[in-house]
């Protein structure tokens, strides 16, 4: 009901004032099976999810945005990001707000656009460890566009800062060739609190997008702040790193069908290495599966998510988590 109550609040403010408003978000509904002990849980699910963004114009110079998000493990919706962002030239703009941190190609995709329907494992460890997620940010930065292509270039500068004693400072800088886009990622996180460390994390991707072709390939390293303060507690040496890579790749076949007008094939592969000291101890992920469209905003997206798990103590992989999903996306 609150969901609704805000969509009619805004849709009022926008019919009042037509030229400020612009809406944009998804709704997705699903059923998902996990390879797992009924033990620890349900191994088959239904879920929802769902996203309402308001990007408010001010002047030609200030422009504001909240999003709000719903989903059926945290039922109340909830704001997630509120943001307003200044032009101060043609090549810098400046926002502050709950931003997302910008820090490798995947963690700057909205979730209606990514590949894969979760993100990657890959990402989800880096994100719990501090390099990645939403904190209130200062940012200066620039988003390439194709219509200015005397300056192929995108960046992001920030500060950010959490509700605990941690801080971070995060960059990132893209080139954008002709066929190829190259970004470099770098951050520095402090982790505050009784044990406070500072430790940091670099990442490299290469990406091509065309109409119907998108190919990304990203490695990240960097310091696991947890694993070495755990070191520090033992009073060993604090030099454990964590690396990962990932591959996405997808591309469109128009079929024109009564019903189905096209179906986009994708295949993602995520390697995780917790401990580079341990290689024994490591995630491979492989998600295989296809979105069909019946129109370019609606898709039926059917995936197979493939999670092999080991550690040093054992003598074979484990394909415990793995998820078979299927779900419906609708975008606005």
């Amino acid at each position: 009901m609150r969901f609704f109550l805000i969509i009619s609040l805004f849709l009022f403010i926008s019919t009042t004032f037509a030229q400020e408003f612009s809406f944009s978000g998804f709704g997705a509904a699903g059923f998902r099976f996990t390879n797992k002990n009924m033990l620890n849980g349900y191994n088959q699910e239904t879920y929802y999810e769902g996203k309402f963004q308001a990007d408010i114009k001010i002047n030609s110079k200030i422009e504001a945005q909240l999003d709000f998000r719903g989903n059926s493990v945290e039922e109340p919706v909830e704001l997630k990001d509120v943001s307003v962002k200044f032009k101060l030239s043609k090549y810098f703009r400046f926002k502050i707000g709950h931003l997302k941190l910008p820090f490798g190609y995947e963690q700057l995709v909205h979730r209606e656009k990514l590949l894969s329907i979760e993100r990657t494992i890959l990402q989800e460890n880096i994100s719990e460890l501090g390099f990645g997620g939403r904190e209130f940010t200062l940012m200066g930065y620039y988003k390439h566009s194709k219509k200015r292509p005397e300056f192929p270039y995108s960046y992001y500068v920030s500060f950010s800062k959490d509700n605990s004693l941690s801080f971070s400072g995060n960059g990132r800088f893209v080139y954008h060739g002709e066929s190829l886009n190259y970004g470099v990622s770098y951050m520095y996180f402090n982790q505050g609190g009784e044990e406070t460390i500072g430790t940091h994390g670099m990442g490299i991707d290469i990406s091509r997008k065309q109409k119907k072709y998108t190919a990304a390939l990203e490695l990240v390293y960097l310091k696991d702040p947890v694993e070495n303060i755990r070191r520090r507690l033992q009073k060993k040496e604090e030099n454990a790193y964590t690396f990962g890579a990932k591959l996405f790749t997808s591309y469109e076949f128009d079929i024109d069908g009564e019903f189905i007008k096209k179906i986009e094939p994708i295949a993602v592969i995520s390697y995780y290495l917790p401990n580079t000291e341990i290689s024994g101890q490591n995630t491979i992920q492989a998600i295989v599966g296809a979105n069909f469209y019946v129109h370019k905003d609606v898709s039926l997206r059917l995936q197979g998510d493939l999670r092999l798990r080991k550690n040093e103590h054992m003598d074979s992989y484990s394909t415990k988590d793995s998820i078979a999903m299927l779900e419906v996306l609708v975008r606005f």
